[in-house]
């Protein structure tokens, strides 16, 4: 459907959904106007609104389903309509793992080189997964507020209680708000930079919570009374911070931590590892999804006592730590110099000695090492959602390593770089997707290539 101009008025049509596009939106026609509405499902009639003055993400809403789909669930969270976190929750989880399925497989049809997907793996936990939360600071009537914003929008919808977040993250949630609240605390302003909450992080993992108040000014009001407040209601409170980030724009973090209370790190077990976890540490949201696709990605890797093994956009060596036992060498490239101390530390405090960390651009940092002389016999790949840069690509075409082992978090951009890469002389032997993130449209897919 056009954009319309904004002075244009709010109007109503009906529409018979006939699929589902990649992001989980129900698709059809209205006219000669196909139409996208987040909710909507296929074989269902549906009425919806399209408003030319709102966010172009957010123009369309379903406002009636008058024939629901027999697969339609009544959707547990009553913030599914208004948050932007979650896509489909009005799915069963069995149909949810159908169409992540079905979508893979869509993307894959034109690809001659490309196998038959395998079934998607299902979460361990298809609610209160998630070990990070973060939720911005709001402004109601009752004073503060914490909640996610609505898709495409800067719209905040406050939250009490969020099913995908940890039950630890939730009380966390509830027992700061109510703190700000008492103590009147005003919440910073994008536009006016005024203000003084901003964030509120929460990070939990098997060795307890750490949690974090993001914000404008390096001392915080009644810092002792959220202390106590959080360790009567979190028994498991391990770590409390202040983050002070008085810089323009969204991003959560990137001024200075202080530490408030207890420890500086908090600790996770990860497929026999031990990782330590401090506020900006990058870290697998779900980890007990990624304890089970390194469990299967181990044995499917022809590696042997002798290898080089390169793990390309390392994070924080989860994957190079896993696999170092069964090489002669692994060595990480991470652009986040952050991600990479906490690597070379993760190697330390597990007694790994054969793994060295290096920071920088990938394929800078790739080409380098085939320049030294450093030709890796198997590499490992896990890239933003963006996919490989064409100078990994190119490293990779000449390294022509014997396997390659790509995790990717973006099946459009998956598919794309492993046509170039079989293209230029690998084949792709499996395809295994993986449900890390259940009531949501997000698929990871992990590709084993081997030289042809």
């Amino acid at each position: 459907m056009k954009s319309g101009n904004k002075s244009e008025k709010a109007r109503r049509f009906e529409v018979r959904i006939e699929g589902l596009t990649a992001r989980a939106e129900g698709w059809g026609w209205s006219g000669q106007h196909q139409v996208r509405i987040p909710g909507a499902l296929p074989g269902e009639r549906v009425i919806a609104e399209y408003h030319p003055g709102r966010p172009p993400a957010d123009r369309v809403r379903l406002l009636e389903v008058l024939e629901p789909s027999p697969q339609r669930v009544e959707p547990p969270c009553p913030y599914f309509r208004t948050c932007g976190g979650c896509q489909l929750q009005h799915l069963g989880y069995n149909d949810q793992l159908s169409f992540k399925s079905a979508i893979l497989k869509e993307l894959a049809a034109g690809i001659d080189a490309f196998p038959a997907p395998e079934p998607v793996y299902p979460a361990p936990q298809s609610e209160n997964y998630r070990c990070k939360t973060q939720m911005p600071f709001g402004e109601s009537k009752t004073g503060a507020v914490l909640g996610l914003f609505r898709q495409g929008t800067h719209q905040l919808q406050p939250i009490d209680y969020c099913r995908v977040e940890s039950p630890e993250a939730n009380t966390a949630l509830n027992a700061v708000r109510q703190w700000a609240r008492h103590q009147g605390l005003p919440v910073y302003d994008e536009q006016t930079r005024r203000g003084l909450l901003r964030h509120l992080l929460v990070r939990k993992t098997a060795g307890g919570v750490m949690v974090v108040v993001v914000a404008t000014s390096p001392a915080l009001p009644a810092a002792d009374l959220l202390t106590e407040t959080l360790r009567a209601a979190l028994p498991t409170l391990k770590s409390l911070y202040l983050h002070y980030n008085d810089g323009a724009g969204n991003a959560v973090l990137g001024g200075e931590d202080k530490l408030l209370w207890g420890a500086p790190f908090i600790e996770e077990d990860l497929a026999g590892l031990r990782f330590r976890i401090f506020p900006g540490t990058f870290f697998q949201v779900n980890p007990g999804q990624m304890t089970r696709i390194l469990d299967i990605l181990d044995p499917l890797l022809d590696l042997r006592e002798s290898d080089l093994l390169v793990d390309l956009y390392c994070g924080v060596g989860a994957i190079a730590l896993r696999l170092a036992s069964r090489v002669r060498e692994v060595i990480g490239v991470e652009f986040n110099p952050d991600a990479v101390s906490g690597a070379r530390e993760n190697a330390r405090l597990n007694g790994i000695q054969n793994a060295a960390f290096e920071v920088g651009d990938a394929g800078t940092v790739f080409t380098g090492l085939l320049s030294g002389g450093k030709n890796p016999d198997v590499v490992v790949l896990d890239p933003p959602r963006k996919g490989l840069e064409a100078g990994v690509l190119q490293a990779l075409l000449s390294a022509m390593p014997r396997q390659i082992a790509y995790l990717s978090c973006n099946p459009q951009t998956l598919l794309r770089d492993l046509q170039q890469l079989c293209a230029g002389g690998f084949r792709i032997s499996r395809v295994l997707p993986f449900d890390m993130f259940p009531q949501t449209y997000h698929l990871e897919t992990l590709a084993i290539l081997e030289k042809s």
